[in-house]
């Protein structure tokens, strides 16, 4: 289908679309680099990490601790909700130990204030949960976390905790190790993996890990971890402005699953937050203060996102049916009438540069003039067009079938009924009202 894009959004209107749909971005300098300042959004939404964990099987070594530097760890994470795993600890002399592990219950959930989808562990010894920030690479199949620490002021920083892969085996070495463990159904001992240190493990079977899983072009330019940047900006400028020109007219979505659609309309930096029915619940504004980008929408606090950092939302591949209304009418090429139009003109016929050229009732020389989507509008600049109706009434007048609604699908939820709940993990005390370790 034709991307129609009306007019032309300066690189800066582009941009600040990014604001948006950070959620509760904490005020600081831009040099700041404490996770209070720049929030390490995860790579993927919820409904991906369902899919990706669900049944599969992540073999891991320690990135940060010392004690579990290259030595082979693993979890399962079994489709009725439980998990276990090999685990592998230090004994007096400095050998290494593994121990199975049981009863622990694993959900997907997702963090409103800034992080987006992370895996809660509940424990049978612990009333505390423990939770997983995670971060998945498509190109090698590496799942790692990330962990909150803290320096000798007492500024919160991200670490990169554990690095491993994502897999539907599991190694000989951890089956070796830790005897008995029950494996789903169907999860096949892995006969190439059999060494313990992650290093070795790796080489013997380059194959086993789950590369460009389903979905995981989902993402978004950056999110690839602060832990892993040491705190150092993720994306540019350049990558961030790719991203929101590939957006334009889609729907996105914000940490906490809220729909957003960034508006090709010029100078204006328009960005509508949608309601659950795909309509334009509020409208907000961009502004551009250095390096930040701000967004202000009636009756919510105001956005930023620093310029360089993780981008705060991510693509759902889902068209906007307002703007999948005008693709169609670009797409047909056909003259069109448009019945809230004044009677002057005959018809319309849209075009792929943001125009139509508009024909007189009365004949005489056709019109060129632009159109573009606002509040949830269609407007075509040809004379008074104040009735122009929403993109439902539009269709409705245009007696055009309506396309599938933009819903929560497979968990990833939108709208203000989106889950709160908080998230941490690590041994310091991270945001929210939790600590624990990672696993």
């Amino acid at each position: 289908m034709t991307t129609s894009k009306p007019g032309t959004a300066s690189a800066l209107a582009l941009l600040m679309a990014g604001a948006v749909l950070s959620s509760c971005m904490a005020h600081g300098p831009v040099r700041d680099i404490g996770i209070d300042t720049h929030p390490n959004f995860v790579s993927h939404n919820k409904a991906f990490y369902d899919r990706l964990l669900s049944g599969r099987a992540w073999i891991l070594a320690g990135v940060y601790h010392p004690k579990y530097r290259n030595i082979v760890r693993g979890f399962v994470f079994r489709k009725d909700g439980s998990r276990i795993g090999c685990l592998a600890y230090k004994k007096r002399n400095g050998d290494p130990l593994w121990l199975a592990q049981r009863g622990v219950k694993w959900e997907v959930t997702e963090r409103a204030r800034a992080v987006g989808a992370v895996v809660r562990n509940s424990y049978d010894d612990s009333p505390k949960p423990r939770h997983l920030v995670l971060f998945y690479s498509p190109s090698t199949g590496e799942l790692a976390d990330e962990v909150v620490g803290r320096d000798k002021s007492g500024k919160r920083y991200w670490i990169r905790s554990n690095s491993g892969l994502i897999q539907d085996s599991w190694p000989r070495a951890l089956a070796d190790a830790c005897p008995g463990l029950e494996l789903p159904p169907g999860m096949a001992i892995n006969e190439k993996q059999t060494s313990l240190r992650m290093d070795e493990l790796r080489r013997q079977d380059p194959d086993a890990p789950i590369r460009n899983f389903p979905g995981s072009d989902l993402t978004a330019p950056g999110r690839t971890g602060l832990g892993a940047s040491r705190g150092a900006p993720t994306t540019t400028r350049e990558e961030a402005l790719a991203f929101m020109q590939s957006q334009l007219g889609y729907v996105v979505t914000s940490p906490r699953g809220d729909g957003y659609v960034m508006v090709p309309d010029g100078e204006r930096n328009e960005v509508w937050r949608l309601a659950d029915d795909d309509s334009v619940a509020k409208v907000g504004r961009m502004r551009d203060e250095g390096d930040w980008i701000f967004i202000e929408i009636p009756d919510q606090a105001v956005f930023r996102y620093p310029v360089g950092y993780p981008v705060p939302v991510l693509p759902t591949g889902r068209r906007h049916p307002a703007f999948e209304l005008t693709d169609r009418l670009v797409e047909a090429g056909e003259p069109v009438v448009l019945p809230w139009m004044p009677a002057e003109w005959r018809d319309f016929t849209f075009r792929a540069d943001g125009t139509v050229r508009a024909r007189r009732a009365a004949g005489g020389r056709d019109r060129i003039a632009p159109w573009r989507w606002t509040k949830g509008r269609l407007l075509v600049q040809v004379a008074d067009n104040r009735e122009a109706p929403d993109w439902q009434e539009a269709y409705r007048q245009l007696g055009m079938e309506r396309p599938k609604l933009w819903t929560p699908a497979e968990g990833q939820r939108i709208g203000p009924q989106a889950s709160a709940a908080s998230a941490t993990s690590g041994t310091s005390k991270c945001v929210g009202d939790h600590e624990g370790v990672a696993t």
